[in-house]
Order: C-alpha cells, then structure tokens, then sequence
C-alpha cells in the first residue's frame, strides 16, 4: 500500500461534449474518510466518475494512487471499488444468490460479516426487486465491505435512505474505515460518522478543501 495522497488533481476538465462538468480543478485529497460535498450539478458524480477511471479529462492531470485512472486502470483495478448511485443488482436475482456469487468472488467469510453488519440475513430468500430503497442499498454495499479493496468510491450512499438505513450504513462505513480502508463519500447529505477530510464542489469548481469545517459543509447542504 502507497503513503501518498488518494487523489491528485491539477486543472482538471472534463466534459461530456461540450459541457463543461468539471473546470479547473486543482486539489489533493489524502487518505482516511472524505466527504465530496457539494449541491446537485456540482460536479462530484463527474469527478468520481474520472477518478474510477470512466471517464477521460479534456485537459489537466489525474492521479489515483499515484496511477493515472484512465490509462493505467488495468493496475488501478484490484486497489479500488466504485460505487455508483443507482443499485448494481438485477431485480429478479434472491439477495441469496447475490451473496453467494460475491462469496465466490471476495470469500464467504468477509460477505458474511457484510449481511450481519448491514441487517440482510433476513432477505437472503427474497429477490432484489422485493425488497425497499434502503434495504437494496445496503444489498449493495456488501461488495465494498468485502472486497478489500485500498480505496472505496461512493456515490450518494444516502440517497433516499430513510433514518434507520442511515445509522446502518453509516455504522457499517465506519467500520470499514477502522480497518483502514479509505473513502470518498459523494454526498448532498452529511454522514453520522468521524470524516477526516472535505471537499466541497460547486459548479463544477473547487469551493473547499480540508480538515472538517461543519459551518461550511451546513452551509453548502442548505445552500446559504
């Protein structure tokens, strides 16, 4: 495992044709727990998206564990997991049979520690599509919790989650931390766990970076 930062960015652009999502971006986001924070079309799914390696800047340099997303993916691929926003799972598979495949993929063991700590062992025999918008999105954070992986990318894990789901997630991401794991949280809501570092977007540009500021953050939340 590399000492450096998670993320290095210096005037990073990216587009999708001509729209400009994300302008000029210069930050360094280093390791631990980090909240990407900012309104709807700031521009933190684009640069999650970039940093995961999906997408290719127009202009300026990235680097995700000192590795280039987009071209060295190939390396990148076994260091970190994206979580994107929408459920992965299709909606007629059991939620048993998509803990046995990641059971094959990541060790039955480490999924199993997952159902317990995310409340599903009690929906192994229902099928995806049976189950709530909370319960789906803890479903799919057993793969994050599992895998190992050195860097976890999530995008809007609270979106839609009532105040249960809420304390579940939160409490399974801070155990995942206290394994050293690092993070970055893409959200518009603040999460009820320790964060370590925040970065705050707005139209697709920098507003904010660093240690934890929670008069910044409320702000950004209630757009003040």
């Amino acid at each position: 495992m590399s000492s450096g930062p998670l993320v290095r960015a210096e005037g990073l652009e990216l587009r999708y044709g001509k729209l400009r999502a994300v302008e000029g971006l210069t930050v360094e986001i280093p390791r631990g727990v980090v909240l990407l924070i900012g309104p709807n079309g700031s521009g933190k799914t684009t640069f999650m998206r970039a940093i995961a390696g999906l997408l290719k800047p127009s202009r300026g340099r990235l680097e995700v564990l000192g590795l280039d997303p987009y071209r060295q993916i190939g390396r990148l691929a076994g260091r970190i997991m994206y979580l994107p926003e929408y459920d992965p799972y299709p909606l007629t598979a059991t939620v048993g049979h998509v803990v046995e495949v990641l059971s094959l993929a990541y060790g039955s063991s480490a999924v199993e520690e997952a159902v317990e700590l995310l409340g599903l062992r009690g929906s192994l025999g229902k099928a995806v599509g049976e189950l709530s918008h909370g319960m789906r999105r803890r479903l799919s954070l057993v793969e994050a919790l599992a895998c190992g992986r050195e860097l976890i990318l999530l995008d809007e894990p609270y979106r839609g989650l009532d105040k249960g789901s809420r304390q579940v997630v939160s409490k399974a991401l801070e155990a995942l931390a206290g394994r050293g794991v690092s993070m970055i949280i893409a959200s518009h809501v603040v999460p009820r766990m320790p964060i370590d570092h925040v970065v705050i977007m707005e139209n697709g540009r920098l507003i904010y970076s660093g240690e934890p500021d929670m008069d910044r953050v409320v702000c950004t939340v209630i757009e003040c």
